[in-house]
């Protein structure tokens, strides 16, 4: 399955597994998730952001799939973003992939990265409604969203419509794994929220 992946980001993830940046599933299924993401996303991007980069997937994934794509890995731990930033120097990308060590709601109302993506990735940021506010800010108007969508769950609303149109989003497609959003013009002013402020609006 990971034959035609660099096997060098293969071993940036086991590393990455053996830090505790991690979870415990196998990197072969680590790396099928991620690439579903990599399904999920426009062809026609230029700049993606991965918020809550953790131990590095979605984003080396990603990273490694679409070479000609610039990419931003966000997290707000620095243990992570020092491993991160190993990883992309020694993979040859510090061209194109950058690491930022950050809260993500102070980033995205910030002018440097405020709808400056057209695309942003969440695998494990948090639940859908403070996931969906603190990506909001990053991405331009058409730009989309993809996170992780686990297994419905009968009677579980995970996407309140009203919430996300509140946000300047729209659910654009529920797929393998993943759900994509779509962003309706800019972000409204006040979203993010500071993360203190970050009451789930749903």
């Amino acid at each position: 399955m990971n034959q035609d992946l660099d096997p060098r980001v293969i071993q940036a993830l086991g590393d990455a597994q053996r830090l505790g940046f991690l979870g415990a599933a196998p990197i072969d299924e680590v790396v099928a998730h991620a690439r579903r993401f990599v399904a999920a996303l426009p062809h026609d991007l230029g700049r993606l952001v991965d918020v809550g980069a953790g131990g590095g997937t979605p984003g080396l994934v990603i990273a490694a799939a679409l070479p000609d794509l610039e990419v931003v890995l966000v997290d707000r731990r620095t243990g992570r973003t020092d491993f991160l930033s190993r990883c992309v120097v020694r993979l040859g990308w510090s061209d194109r992939v950058r690491v930022v060590a950050g809260d993500a709601s102070e980033l995205a109302r910030s002018a440097t990265w405020r709808s400056s993506f057209d695309a942003a990735v969440a695998r494990g940021l948090g639940g859908p409604a403070v996931t969906a506010e603190l990506c909001r800010g990053f991405v331009r108007h058409g730009g989309v969203l993809v996170v992780s969508e686990p297994p419905p769950d009968a009677g579980v609303v995970r996407w309140d419509d009203a919430g996300l149109a509140v946000l300047g989003w729209v659910l654009d497609a529920t797929l393998d794994g993943v759900v994509r959003h779509r962003a309706v013009g800019p972000p409204p002013p006040d979203v993010p929220r500071r993360s203190r402020q970050l009451i789930p609006r749903w």
